[in-house]
């Protein structure tokens, strides 16, 4: 199977037009940028540019893999950072308790905004007709309330 460390090292090679401008843009040598490219002419069969001191040129064969291994590092990167947004994006359950007045004025009109800024949040609202200090309840019970 190819590498992408191949595939970045043969798109970076056309993009920058020389093996020097590839390896400064990848922070490797210019040796190791070469050693790749040989590495995937030798796994593919196929001499994917011709060389001479003043310019690269892609033969058929590496003119057909340059257009499809920009489109599988483009799917790659997309992947990527689709897989880092929905790591960094907020999830769970929140439980809201409070008065029916506090519920119905002040949370109700910002729920469906909410809701459609953090889908994978859960919201769990259960209200109440009178408020109740929860010290109050610990020194009347002796417990502190449960959550439902």
């Amino acid at each position: 199977m190819l590498s992408t460390e191949s595939l970045i090292a043969f798109t970076t090679i056309m993009d920058c037009g020389s093996f020097t401008a590839a390896a400064d843009k990848l922070g490797v040598t210019a040796s190791n940028v070469s050693r790749s490219l040989a590495q995937l002419e030798k796994q593919l069969g196929v001499r994917l540019l011709t060389r001479t001191t003043r310019r690269l040129d892609l033969t058929a064969e590496g003119a057909w893999l340059l257009e499809r291994a920009r489109v599988i590092l483009e799917n790659l990167n997309d992947a990527e950072q689709q897989l880092q947004a929905a790591a960094a994006r907020p999830s769970g359950l929140v439980r809201v308790n409070a008065a029916i007045p506090v519920l119905d004025h002040l949370l109700a009109p910002h729920l469906a905004g909410f809701q459609a800024r953090y889908p994978d949040i859960r919201l769990e609202l259960a209200g109440a007709e009178a408020v109740v200090d929860a010290r109050t309840w610990r020194y009347a019970s002796d417990r502190w309330p449960t959550p439902r």
